[in-house]
C-alpha cells in the first residue's frame, strides 16, 4: 500500500472515530437534559412566532407524547405604550429618506411596513396617491410649486392600534427639473450628425463620460474557477491516460504471452525472451508492449534482479492479466520450462479468446453508438423524400 492510500486510510479512520466520539457524546448529553424534569417553557418575546416543542408528559403510569405549542409573550399596558412611542418616534426619524427635510420632498420616503424589529404592523394612507404612493414612491406630473399630502399610518400589536400623521410637500424631483430637461432640450436638433450633450446644467459645466462595464470581477472569477477545477481537470486527464494505456497493454496480452511461450520453446531464458520482444522488429516507432520489455531490459542491465524487474513489469501495468503472468513465470521459474511451456500454452489460449470477446464487445457497443446518426440520416431521407410529394400535393 502507498503512502497517499495509508494517510487516506488514517485520515478517513479519524473522521469515524470523531463522529463516532460526537454521537456518543451528545447522545448521553440529550439524554440527561430529557431526563430532567421541565415545569416551564420560555416564551418567545413580543413580535416573533410562536414555537412548538416536542414533550413527553409521564404520570407515573403512562408516557404520553404532545407537542406544546409555545405562544409569544404579551406586552403589559406599560410596555405596548413605550413600544407605540418608540415606533412612532422610529417612523418620524425614518420617514424623510434621503430628504433634508419633509417640507422639499423630492427623493422617495422611507415608509416601511414594520417598525420596532416586527413587533408593530404600519400600514399606510395617502390622500393623493397619484403623488405619493403607499410605498413612499413619487408619482408622476407633481406640479413645480409642490403640493401638500396627508399621510396617515395605522400602527397594530396585539390587536391594538395607534395612529400617526405627518403633513409632507412633495416636488418633481431633481432631475426632471434638472438633467432630464436639459437633455431633452438638447436632442430638439434631430437633423445633425451628432448629438450634443448639454455643456452645463444650472450653471455648472458638465463633463460626460461613457460608463463602461468593469471586466474585472468576471476575470477574478475565471481565475478562481480555473483555479479550482485546473487540479481537477488534471486528474481527470491522468485517469484518461492511464485507461488508454491499460487498454494498450490488454489489447497486446495474447502476443506478449504467444511471443514469451515461443522464445522459451526456442530454449532462450527469460531475459533474452524479454530482449527479443524489445526490439522494434523493423518499425520506426515502437509499441508499448515493446517499451515496456524494452524498460524491464534496462533495468535488468542496471542491476536489478529478475525477480524484482519482472514484479515491477507486472504493477506497472495495473491489469491483474499482466500480474498473474508475471507471478507465473517466478513460480516456475525453479521448475523447469516443461511445465512453464504448457501453462504458457493454455495462458495464450485464454488470451486469445479474450481478445475476441472483447472485440465482439467493442463492435456491439460501436453499432449502438451509431444507431443515433442512422436515425438522423433516416429522418433527413424521408424529408426529402416526402417535402417533393407534399409540395406537389399543395401545388
Amino acid at each position: 500500500m502507498d503512502k497517499h492510500k495509508k494517510m487516506l486510510l488514517q485520515y478517513y479512520a479519524v473522521i469515524v472515530v470523531l463522529a463516532g466520539v460526537i454521537l456518543f457524546a451528545g447522545t448521553l448529553v440529550i439524554q440527561k437534559l430529557q431526563s430532567h424534569p421541565v415545569q416551564r417553557l420560555l416564551r418567545p418575546e413580543s413580535g416573533q412566532e410562536a414555537r412548538e416543542e416536542k414533550m413527553v408528559a409521564d404520570d407515573g403510569e403512562n408516557r404520553m407524547q404532545v407537542t406544546v405549542s409555545v405562544s409569544a409573550r404579551e406586552l403589559t399596558e406599560e410596555e405596548l405604550e413605550a413600544l407605540f412611542l418608540a415606533a412612532e418616534k422610529e417612523l418620524e426619524q425614518g420617514l424623510k429618506g434621503k430628504n433634508e427635510t419633509l417640507s422639499c420632498v423630492r427623493i422617495p420616503l422611507y415608509m416601511p411596513a414594520t417598525a420596532q424589529d416586527g413587533q408593530v404592523i404600519v400600514s399606510w394612507n395617502s390622500n393623493k396617491p397619484e403623488y405619493l404612493s403607499y410605498d413612499g414612491t413619487l408619482g408622476e406630473n407633481i406640479p413645480q410649486n409642490g403640493v401638500d399630502i396627508q399621510l396617515e399610518a395605522s400602527l397594530e400589536c396585539q390587536q391594538q392600534a395607534r395612529w400617526y400623521h405627518k403633513t409632507v410637500t412633495v416636488f418633481p424631483p431633481e432631475d426632471e427639473l434638472g438633467l432630464s430637461r436639459a437633455l431633452m432640450e438638447a436632442d430638439e436638433e434631430k437633423t445633425g450628425a451628432y448629438y450634443e450633450l448639454p455643456a452645463s446644467l444650472d450653471g455648472r459645466k458638465l463633463y460626460w463620460y461613457r460608463r463602461g462595464t468593469n471586466p474585472v470581477p468576471l476575470i477574478a472569477a475565471a481565475v478562481l474557477l480555473i483555479g479550482l477545477f485546473l487540479p481537477l481537470r488534471q486528474q481527470e486527464e491522468k485517469l484518461r491516460r492511464k485507461k488508454t494505456y491499460q487498454e494498450a497493454l490488454l489489447r497486446e496480452y495474447p502476443v506478449l504471452v504467444s511471443q514469451i511461450t515461443l522464445y522459451l520453446g526456442a530454449g532462450m531464458s527469460l531475459p533474452q525472451a524479454f530482449a527479443c520482444m524489445a526490439q522494434a522488429c523493423g518499425k520506426k516507432e515502437p509499441d508499448i508492449l515493446q517499451k515496456e520489455c524494452a524498460l524491464l531490459v534496462r533495468e535488468m542491465e542496471r542491476g536489478i534482479s529478475e525477480t524484482e524487474a519482472i514484479q515491477r513489469f507486472g504493477d506497472r501495468s495495473g491489469l491483474w492479466e499482466y500480474r498473474s503472468f508475471c507471478g507465473m513465470l517466478l513460480q516456475n521459474r525453479k521448475k523447469g520450462n516443461a511445465e512453464l511451456l504448457s501453462m504458457l500454452q493454455t495462458e495464450a489460449e485464454k488470451a486469445f479468446a479474450e481478445r475476441q470477446r472483447r472485440a465482439r464487445i467493442t463492435g456491439n457497443e460501436a453499432g449502438t453508438k451509431l444507431l443515433m446518426p442512422m436515425m438522423l440520416m433516416l429522418v433527413v431521407v424521408l424529408m426529402l423524400v416526402l417535402f417533393p410529394a407534399v409540395v406537389s400535393f399543395y401545388a
